[in-house]
């Protein structure tokens, strides 16, 4: 039996961290709607975990075993802050320039820690569950289009 790669989960999520504020940048410009949210940084994550359970379930033909969902979610979280710090970094210098680090700076240093470390753990809790989630759904839902496209080929 395959593992889950970390890898092509990496890969997912990177490209979805990148291309979705290119995307609300794109409609903002369009039709003057902001869309940015915090919806950049759980999305991808939901997306890359179920592309990820539905590759582990195209190549197994199971869905994944229970601890592996849970191994594969701490790991994908790590890999998913790491990810989320230098998205974040790319699209700030990029879209604020280089005071974007004396902006960050000065949240830690004018007193706001404490609710944006609440607010950094809720968003790390929520990548993990949504792995977690989002990996075991992503493979259910495979297996179920594979029973149906077997049955229609019937």
């Amino acid at each position: 039996m395959k593992k889950i790669s970390l890898l092509r989960y990496s890969m997912w999520l990177l490209g979805w961290r990148m291309f979705l504020p290119a995307v609300f940048i794109a409609i903002l410009m369009a039709i003057n709607v902001d869309l940015s949210s915090s919806v950049t940084s759980i999305l991808p994550t939901m997306m890359a975990a179920m592309f990820s359970g539905q590759r582990f379930a195209r190549d197994n033909g199971q869905t994944v075993p229970a601890n592996d969902v849970r191994r594969f979610a701490f790991r994908a979280t790590l890999i998913g802050v790491v990810v989320e710090v230098v998205a974040s970094a790319f699209w700030g210098v990029l879209l604020v320039g280089p005071e974007f680090f004396h902006a960050i700076a000065s949240v830690y240093l004018g007193g706001s820690m404490v609710p944006m470390i609440g607010i950094t753990v809720f968003l790390v809790a929520v990548m993990y569950f949504g792995n977690r989630f989002f990996v075991s759904m992503g493979a259910k839902n495979e297996l179920k289009a594979a029973a149906k496209r077997a049955q229609v080929q019937r």
